[in-house]
């Protein structure tokens, strides 16, 4: 009976999980329907659509005349009320953010008009059912924001109160990391999907996602609640894209160069003499069945080249401590994304979806170290996650997460000098249910 009793107690806890705090894939939108009087309508019906979501979602208000629409998609939606004996009304430009609830309030008149007033306004953003501190970047900020690094950890930069420099990071190199309440780089959590993506040995944000596959971006910075977890200065929640009614999709081609960006000056290593970026991206969505299951996939290539002339380092009295050869650094990156979501049902979801990274770089250290020093690294990595999502009632709604992130990484010589000195084959770190794999020579 003990095994019994326990299911019992898990599957009446997780039942009992309700409103958009629980449910970080997505938003929730509840409101009051009222008559002219100002006297809630009980058992009025309410109905949400959006291009969002696959079909339509209804609920009816209870006695007092409230209502919620709880998992709900994020994205624009239009919410139609309407009751015996009432006149139709239809509120528009609902925005439905990441994690956070929007009141969406109805009066009906009396009367049995056929038309359907049409209302539209700027309905409260302000999040009134958690304390968590939180900035939100939806889909159409997304296409508009200055990202250069094209990477959901770069929109950081333009939440107050957090930095991303290098000294952010543990090497003092790189884009630079955010640094949340003043913690670095080991103080910060990164979900997708729901699901942490932290690298458990250097806290960074693990694989790569292309950037068109994102959906909404949530930077939580202060006064979250206890489910993020794992954070000691803040968390950065992403989820991904979905398909659409529609067929649609997207095509470019990105350049930077030495000859398009501003001169660096880098005091502690060594300036490229040339440099060279290209970031070519593709992404492609819509049904495989209307209003049933729909797809999304995404590829993201990106290809860097650093070239160094030789570096004369001084030390405090002016005098040459190390001179650094020349040297080239090559990186390229192919990043692939895709996805499922399928309504089974106006109250069940299931989605699924997969990430694949292939990376390779050269000369590493070209800009720190002599020649000896320099090394390759290659990077396979791979995530998957599934979402099932069911509704019981406008209370009372069940979210099941699961997923998985593997990463390999092999770092060797970039020279053919010697051979190997060393070789570690297999050391695992296991922290917080990841699991990493590093192969060093």
């Amino acid at each position: 009976m003990r095994p019994t009793r326990i299911l019992l107690w898990v599957l009446l806890a997780t039942m009992l999980g309700t409103g958009a705090v629980f449910a970080q894939t997505t938003g929730q939108v509840f409101g009051y329907v009222q008559d002219e009087s100002g006297d809630g309508i009980a058992g009025a019906t309410v109905v949400a659509t959006s291009a969002s979501l696959i079909g339509e979602r209804g609920t009816t208000t209870n006695g007092k005349g409230k209502f919620i629409l709880p998992l709900l998609p994020t994205g624009e939606y239009t919410i139609k009320v309407s009751m015996d004996g009432y006149q139709a009304i239809q509120l528009t430009e609902v925005t439905v953010m990441l994690g956070r609830s929007v009141t969406a309030n109805a009066v009906l008149n009396k009367g049995e008009l056929l038309e359907t007033v049409v209302v539209t306004s700027e309905f409260p953003m302000i999040e009134s059912k958690s304390a968590d501190t939180t900035v939100n970047f939806n889909a159409k900020q997304l296409d508009t924001m200055p990202t250069s690094a094209r990477s959901f950890r770069d929109l950081a930069k333009f939440v107050p109160s957090i930095t991303s420099v290098d000294v952010n990071t543990s090497t003092g190199q790189g884009a630079g990391f955010p640094s949340i309440r003043g913690e670095g780089q080991y103080g910060d959590n990164y979900l997708i999907d729901g699901l942490t993506v932290r690298d458990p040995a250097v806290k960074t944000t693990g694989t790569p996602l292309p950037f068109d596959s994102i959906d909404e971006v949530q930077i939580i910075t202060d006064g979250f609640s206890p489910e993020f977890g794992q954070a000691l200065g803040g968390t950065i929640n992403v989820i991904t894209r979905s398909g659409s009614n529609e067929f649609g999709g997207s095509v470019a081609y990105l350049y930077k160069g030495d000859d398009t960006t501003a001169d660096f000056r880098n005091t502690l290593f060594a300036n490229p003499s040339a440099y060279e970026d290209t970031d070519p991206y593709v992404n492609f969505g819509g049904p495989v069945v209307k209003d049933k299951l729909w797809f999304f996939a995404s590829y993201n290539r990106n290809e860097s080249l650093d070239t160094f002339q030789e570096t004369e380092i001084l030390d405090s009295a002016g005098l040459v401590a190390l001179v650094l050869p020349e040297g080239i650094t090559d990186y390229e990156n192919d990043t692939y994304f895709g996805k499922l979501t399928w309504a089974i049902n106006p109250k069940n979801t299931l989605s699924g979806n997969y990430t694949m990274r292939e990376a390779a770089t050269s000369g590493l250290g070209a800009s720190t170290s002599t020649v000896e020093a320099r090394s390759g690294n290659d990077i396979e990595d791979t995530r998957w996650r599934v979402n099932y999502q069911s509704i019981f009632s406008a209370n009372s709604v069940l979210e099941v997460k699961a997923g998985n992130v593997d990463r390999q990484s092999l770092t060797t010589p970039d020279n053919n000098l010697t051979d190997a000195q060393y070789r570690i084959t297999g050391l695992d770190v296991n922290t917080n249910n990841a699991w990493r794999l590093n192969e060093t020579n």
